[in-house]
């Protein structure tokens, strides 16, 4: 190879890499029934369950999260980010309806 010095390799190809970027970006609202545990619930109702957390911000001071039981609902307003139409991140709540089963 002309030009080449013995014993040094080539220089590496250069190439970019870039992170993927949400192709979209839009609310979606979800009404969940707890049947169990708020985070698995959410993972049924095909959301990221990490939402949950957010929720747990939320409603740190409203809503006993050990008390919640069966039949109590919850309505959330989020941003999902996709990429090709999966999600690419966590949904950033937006806001939050709670609503207790009347016992």
């Amino acid at each position: 190879m002309p030009g080449a010095v013995r014993g040094v390799p080539p220089p590496p190809i250069a190439r970019w890499v870039t992170a993927p970027q949400p192709d979209r970006e839009e609310h979606r609202a979800i009404d969940v029934q707890v049947t169990g545990a708020l985070y698995n619930d959410l993972a049924r109702a095909g959301v990221d369950p990490m939402l949950s957390m957010q929720l747990a911000d939320v409603f740190a001071w409203t809503v006993d999260f050990y008390r919640i039981q069966k039949g109590d609902k919850f309505t959330v307003v989020f941003l999902e980010r996709t990429v090709d139409g999966e999600p690419a991140a966590p949904g950033s709540a937006r806001c939050a309806l709670s609503q207790r089963q009347t016992r």
